[in-house]
């Protein structure tokens, strides 16, 4: 099936430049999704202007499993559609793909509160960038941030430096919410034995400090 597919996807291609109704439109997308993303790029590009949201949410799930440059700038734009699914598959996909030139658009995103450019940013921060996840703790409710901090502090060592990490830890502890003390005990339980001997004590002290935070 994965072959006979993929030898569709040039028609398929083929058809979906030349124009489709909405219906056969999203389905074409999907198809190429599925068989042929790579290949489907320029047609995922052309669907992400359509007028209905559906087929964007279709094209932007295309350029998602796509990659590539072409793919991440139109990522980069979808983040600012009118559609907050298309906004959040944007910045999911972008997340998947660990776009680190699509950092600022995100932190940007994080701002308008779309809720998925917190993991995103989470997942494809590098080094002083990372700090404008951290910086919106506080202020950006803790449902949408917290997964982002979360999925930054559980990055390997070589992406994510201890210090940014328990930065994290000390601004999540003084925080002092219930919901905090979840995340932190999450983290510990996580990470375990492959946390540092420091972050393992940070832990374990914010744990304990904010386990009556209500």
């Amino acid at each position: 099936a994965g072959e006979s597919g993929a030898a569709a996807a040039p028609a398929v291609t083929d058809a979906l430049l030349q124009g489709l109704p909405p219906a056969l439109a999203e389905a074409g997308l999907a198809t190429l999704t599925e068989v042929s993303a790579a290949a489907g790029v320029p047609a995922f590009v052309l669907y992400m202007h359509h007028r209905q949201s559906s087929v964007r949410r279709a094209a932007a799930r295309g350029l998602a499993k796509a990659g590539g440059p072409e793919a991440v700038a139109a990522l980069q734009r979808l983040l600012r559609d009118g559609d907050a699914g298309v906004r959040g598959l944007a910045a999911t996909g972008l997340g998947a793909l660990r776009a680190r030139e699509a950092v600022p658009d995100l932190v940007l995103a994080l701002e308008r509160r779309v809720p998925e450019a917190a993991v995103a940013l989470g997942r494809s921060c590098e080094g002083a960038a990372c700090d404008g996840l951290l910086a919106h703790t506080g202020t950006v409710p803790f449902s949408i941030i917290g997964p982002g901090l979360e999925a930054l502090v559980l990055r390997p060592a070589a992406e994510v430096d201890e210090p940014r990490k328990l930065r994290v830890v000390s601004a999540v502890r003084e925080l002092g919410t219930h919901e905090g003390h979840e995340l932190l005990k999450r983290l510990a339980a996580a990470l375990g034995n492959n946390a540092s001997p420091a972050l393992s004590q940070a832990l374990r002290e914010a744990i304990a400090a904010t386990e009556a935070s209500p």
